[in-house]
């Protein structure tokens, strides 16, 4: 049943968009993400197809058969917008799709986000974002201890909750390597946090993913006047530089 259940779900979702090109005739279909993506394209395939159908493309593949959907979709939309070129170099590594895919970065809210000096005495790594695995919080962790050494005073602030319906233990285990001697009294797992305001306390920036997309979080703590940590990978490559931060290489602690 779990099997099956996706390419339902699919189906139906190709279905109602089938449907809403019949009502409203639009001149624009803009499939968001890659689910919505499969079901434009098979639901724009017709006489009703309308003028132009275009993809914005948010994440990297999840994996070969996904892939191949995706892919098969994007040959057929006439545009196609990639959040960062990591995603488009992701979905077109032979560069099939030429002029028909773009890549457009997102942007920040500036008067939101003001630029401020940290303070002097702050040594405060902030760690912002959803907690999920693959963002991989838990090397954060373990670079806070490495650095110990070199830098007594530093602290690491783990700002972010989990997904709705994550179960895989993640906060315990980080809960649990906190308390540990080389860390005890370091990290502070402060929950979801304005990014903003979590910003504004901070030093510095750290972020550890390595199939990051893009990584809005880097460009908010940029515009924050906060440097950035981050690996030498994916989104955060193309926004990091030795003016505004560090680049390491992914995994390495």
């Amino acid at each position: 049943a779990r099997a099956a259940l996706p390419p339902l779900r699919l189906a139906g979702h190709a279905y109602e968009v089938r449907r809403l090109i019949r009502a409203l005739r639009p001149d624009l279909l803009v499939g968001w993400g890659m689910r919505s993506a499969i079901a434009c394209a098979a639901a724009a395939n017709g006489p009703r197809r309308p003028p132009r159908v275009a993809f914005q493309h948010n994440d990297l593949l999840p994996g070969p058969a996904v892939a191949r959907l995706v892919r098969a979709a994007a040959r057929r939309m006439d545009k196609v917008v990639a959040l960062s070129h990591a995603v488009a170099r992701d979905l077109d590594p032979s560069g099939s799709l030429g002029g028909r895919i773009e890549v457009c970065h997102p942007g920040v809210d500036l008067e939101r986000f003001t630029a401020s000096a940290p303070s002097e005495q702050s040594a405060e790594v902030l760690l912002l974002g959803a907690l999920v695995d693959w963002k991989r919080p838990e090397l954060a962790l373990e670079a806070v201890a490495a650095a110990v050494g070199e830098l007594p005073d530093i602290h690491l602030r783990v700002a972010g909750g989990t997904l709705d319906g994550d179960d895989s233990g993640l906060v315990e285990r980080l809960r649990a390597r906190s308390l540990e001697p080389d860390l005890a009294g370091r990290v502070e797992l402060a929950g979801p946090i304005d990014a903003d305001v979590a910003l504004r306390r901070a030093s510095c920036l750290l972020h550890c993913a390595e199939r990051e997309p893009f990584g809005l979080v880097a460009l908010e703590a940029l515009a924050s006047g906060r440097p950035v940590v981050a690996p030498a990978a994916g989104g955060p490559a193309e926004v990091i530089d030795d003016r505004v931060g560090r680049l390491y290489e992914p995994g390495d602690a």
